[in-house]
């Protein structure tokens, strides 16, 4: 065998060595500074900024696992921070439906009554051609009072090839009998927004808020805002 053969034969079977031992597991950590913390259009931070961090564990069989940590401001008792736990399922429905359940435990740190307002929510999503995203929430303790809460939500978002990308979503919250018979059942939530991402930092821009409801739940924290985030990700 010449030299130039030998060391072409030993070239292929390196990559194929280095293919082989491609790792099925993929573990990622992120990092925000927003101005503000919404969830469902609701300011969590009482319109304040905070950090957030997160991390993500994923295998090649769409089984994945997580946890996210977010300042936030109840009032003077606390809860100060939020924790979530995660895991989840995500898996083909066709060539272009793709599904992912996902069970979540909302947790809530420090101040005196932190493990007041945990509970679990089960969350089933069904993304279309990879832009269009229905989202469906289910909690038999929504924001732990006993009562039923249901989140039906549609999302979409379109990427361009230089790394901006335009998305918005509208999403209704009923809550049943969360709250007092005096006020609405539930409300309506938007939100539309851009964002930029230069390697692995991501700027977002987003305009979000409620309906009246919203604002008759939950005061001047339901309003509308405008929100800046940037993300690092490795």
């Amino acid at each position: 065998m010449s030299m130039r053969r030998l060391i072409f034969t030993g070239l292929l079977a390196s990559c194929g060595v280095a293919a082989a031992q491609e790792s099925p597991h993929t573990v990622a950590f992120s990092f925000w500074g927003t101005n503000d913390y919404a969830f469902r259009g609701v300011s969590q931070n009482d319109e304040k900024a905070t950090v957030q961090a997160a991390v993500d564990y994923s295998h090649e069989s769409g089984f994945y696992a997580g946890i996210w940590g977010s300042g936030v401001d109840f009032g003077s008792q606390g809860p100060d921070v939020e924790v979530d736990t995660y895991v989840g399922y995500a898996f083909p429905v066709g060539e272009a439906l793709k599904g992912d359940v996902q069970l979540v435990r909302y947790n809530y740190l420090f101040g005196n009554n932190g493990s007041d307002f945990a509970y679990n929510e089960l969350i089933a999503k069904l993304t279309f051609a990879g832009w269009l995203t229905g989202t469906l929430g289910y909690s038999n303790d929504v924001f732990a009072t006993d009562a039923t809460g249901i989140y039906y939500g549609l999302g979409a978002t379109h990427s361009f090839e230089n790394g901006f990308a335009l998305f918005g979503g509208v999403g209704y919250y009923d809550l049943g009998d969360a709250y007092a018979a005096t006020l609405p059942d539930g409300y309506t939530d938007w939100n539309l927004g851009v964002s930029q991402t230069f390697g692995p930092v991501n700027l977002s821009l987003t305009y979000i808020g409620t309906d009246n409801d919203g604002e008759d739940l939950f005061g001047d924290l339901a309003g509308n805002r405008v929100i800046l985030a940037a993300k690092v990700g490795f």
